[in-house]
């Protein structure tokens, strides 16, 4: 059997684990949507400063520019260039099987709904299987988080058309609050039949920008490292520092383009700010492996085999 044989092989038996969750809900697919956007997003902050942005809104258009720009520009955060025999035929390949499954596994369905689902997720496990034979097994993969929603049994579309995301979920729009932007969303489905759920994207990834940008122009370096106060200040909006926390500074610290330390948060500048950022982060792990040293010898105790299965 071929390499290329032998990789399609693989991805079939992978696919034909997939099933459809028996729940529907948005806690299982949110944090994934939204760390798909930032993992975009970061190719977006890596463009030369003449590029420079307050203002951005996640819309289709720019979704999937941003798509076809780090499909072409993925050596800007590789540390490897892209091999130039890339199996194209090898995607179109998975594609089909990943499109065959997703069939089956709604047989019963006699509609069209499923068709923007089935395309869109797809779509998305194309390009990140792309990416990975471009980069193999890259941290970097922008698609990574959206393929998890898939494997957590959700098929779903990822649009800017109200009228075809308000088919799904009519109050999608209507239950926004006033810091969402009203243009890209995600609509998933279970096998709960024809019912959906969703996700409509806020103004998240405009003030992750705005405070990336803040910090690599104020806070360039941890000897600099501002607090959030003064992040909060610099906003100058009534929004919660624990907001901040959660929607900015800690999805652009898991993306890698900010640290911080004991004084706050700063732009990663010098191999010293990544030396830190990366001390304070193993340490955390260690203290979590000791823990879950504790936990498998509790198992034992208990008569657990094999604690992490299905996990």
């Amino acid at each position: 059997m071929s390499e290329n044989n032998s990789t399609l092989a693989l991805i079939r038996k992978n696919i034909d684990r997939l099933v459809l969750s028996e729940r529907l809900r948005i806690s299982d697919y949110k944090e994934d949507f939204y760390s798909h956007l930032t993992s975009l997003l970061r190719f977006h902050l890596t463009v030369p400063d003449e590029q420079y942005h307050r203002e951005f809104q996640f819309n289709e258009n720019t979704y999937m520019g941003l798509e076809q720009f780090i499909l072409e520009n993925s050596d800007m955060v590789e540390a490897t260039k892209a091999p130039d025999d890339i199996d194209w035929d090898l995607a179109d390949d998975a594609k089909d099987i990943l499109k065959d499954r997703i069939k089956r596994l709604t047989e019963e369905e006699k509609s069209d709904d499923l068709k923007p689902f089935i395309e869109s997720t797809t779509n998305v496990f194309e390009n990140w299987l792309i990416y990975d034979l471009m980069h193999p097994g890259s941290v970097y993969n922008p698609w990574i988080p959206a393929v998890n929603i898939l494997q957590k049994g959700y098929v779903y579309f990822i649009s800017d058309d109200k009228d075809r995301i308000s088919q799904y979920q009519k109050r999608i729009y209507q239950k926004a609050d006033r810091d969402t932007h009203g243009n890209l969303a995600i609509v998933t489905r279970s096998s709960k039949k024809r019912k959906f759920s969703g996700v409509l994207a806020d103004n998240r990834h405009n003030l992750q920008i705005s405070v990336y940008q803040y910090l690599k122009e104020y806070a360039s370096g941890s000897d600099h490292a501002v607090s959030l106060g003064e992040i909060q200040d610099f906003m100058g909006t009534n929004i919660s520092r624990q907001t901040i926390r959660m929607k900015v500074t800690s999805p652009l610290k898991k993306a890698g383009l900010i640290g911080s330390n004991s004084k706050g948060f700063f732009h990663i500048a010098t191999p010293k700010d990544l030396k830190q950022c990366y001390a304070a982060h193993l340490e955390k792990v260690r203290g979590l492996q000791g823990t879950l040293r504790i936990y498998e010898k509790q198992a034992k105790v208990l008569g657990i085999e094999n604690l992490g299965e299905g996990l």
